[in-house]
């Protein structure tokens, strides 16, 4: 967000609409018929500079004013005459009439970095000039954070390959982690104005999972599991890797394929089921 400094007047012209990028330099709004202009610097200017000032901010506005292309080069951070030269022709070209006996930091409007994306602008013309720290422009709204939960509230552990879908955007996750890129694409298709929403989460690319009984399942001494299908006039054992379960059934997410058969119950069917 960009803030007004402190200001006192009418608002005579705004200079920016929303979908601009605003950098060093540009116009931002006319207070009174005066320009105000976009400077990147550190730290706003708080105070009033004159001849013989010093300090960080001379420092500031004097490399802003190289920048703009009002003065050859910066000296020890010390008002010089050659500054006041400056801050005249800045002022001049700005639109400030009368005499000109130094910088008033009203006359620029603070960028904490050049090149603001403008979403949304907060001043008309028109209106009175908006308070000291009022916003006059917005940026997009960001994603600030992803948080993963089960319909429970409990977090998530996402080994692999996943993908959220918000509202038909997808952002990419590899171990939980979501994808920046997608993120950012994210944050341009939401609704400036809300502040939370939520979407699904599942594997990127779909697994097939079978519900099997639980008496179909067989468990070997060495860890593994597997079930009995048909192989010829008899069955054979293979291994597979389960899921959740639940009363009665558990869920096969490895191991067989869409339209397989399995023994029900090989403890009753075979002399010493086991997997091998």
């Amino acid at each position: 967000m960009v803030v007004a400094p402190s200001w006192l007047g009418l608002v005579t012209g705004v200079l920016v609409s929303a979908g601009d990028v605003v950098g060093d330099g540009d116009g931002v709004v006319v207070v009174d018929g005066v320009r105000r202009v976009a400077v990147a610097s550190p730290s706003p200017f708080h105070r009033r500079l004159a001849s013989g000032d010093r300090g960080d901010d001379v420092v500031m506005l004097e490399e802003a004013l190289v920048r703009l292309g009002y003065l050859a080069t910066t000296g020890e951070g010390v008002f010089r005459q050659s500054t006041l030269t400056a801050v005249r022709a800045f002022a001049v070209d700005s639109g400030v009439v009368g005499m000109v006996s130094g910088f008033d930091p009203g006359w620029v409007v603070w960028l904490p970095a050049s090149g603001f994306e403008v979403a949304e602008v907060e001043v008309v013309v028109g209106m009175t000039a908006p308070a000291q720290g009022a916003a006059l422009l917005r940026g997009p709204r960001r994603i600030s954070e992803i948080a993963l939960a089960s319909f429970d509230g409990a977090g998530l552990s996402l080994p692999g390959s996943w993908e959220l879908d918000v509202g038909g955007v997808v952002v990419g996750l590899v171990d939980g982690v979501p994808d920046p890129d997608g993120v950012l694409v994210l944050s341009s298709a939401l609704d400036p104005q809300t502040d939370v929403v939520s979407g699904v989460v599942r594997l990127s690319v779909p697994r097939v999972v079978m519900d099997v009984p639980a008496t179909a399942v067989v468990s070997g001494g060495d860890g593994l599991v597997c079930v009995y299908v048909p192989d010829g006039d008899g069955f054979v054992g293979v291994p597979v890797v389960l899921g959740s379960g639940r009363a009665g059934t558990v869920e096969v997410v490895a191991g067989l394929s869409d339209g397989d058969v399995v023994l029900a119950n090989p403890a009753d069917v075979l002399a010493a089921p086991a997997c091998h």
